[in-house]
């Protein structure tokens, strides 16, 4: 992808990156570009010139309002499926790996992010008899 079309992504972006955090938003020259936008399979990788990273509920609808609202392609990657790539955006869903278990309902709440192993590991604390140990 050119540097052209780079600009024109985060051009198109611009009214929507003024409303996010700074740590929302990485470009390839991102040490940690790897890890939000690498697909399935490195031969599917389209190496998005923007990855955005929610931090709170909030951003998580502006990002997704402006992005279907707009003619840029884009996917949401969680951490235990990594979807296919985009050419202009890719939507990580990392940060959200919240743990949380209501020991009176019995109501476990997962974030969007978290893998099997952490639910595992945090159930096991939580509440073991429960969690079958």
């Amino acid at each position: 992808m050119t540097s052209k079309v780079h600009s024109q992504v985060l051009a198109t972006l611009q009214p929507l990156i003024r409303t996010l955090s700074p740590e929302a938003i990485i470009t390839p020259s991102d040490p940690s570009y790897k890890l939000h936008s690498e697909p399935y399979a490195i031969q599917k990788q389209l190496n998005p010139p923007v990855v955005l990273i929610p931090n709170t509920v909030k951003e998580l609808s502006a990002i997704v309002k402006f992005l279907y609202g707009s003619n840029l392609d884009f996917v949401i990657r969680g951490h235990g499926f990594k979807s296919p790539s985009a050419k202009h955006v890719v939507v990580s869903m990392l940060s959200f790996k919240d743990l949380g278990y209501d020991s009176v309902k019995k109501i476990a709440t997962v974030g969007a992010s978290a893998t099997w192993y952490e639910v595992v590991s945090f159930m096991e604390q939580a509440d073991p008899e429960y969690s079958g140990n």
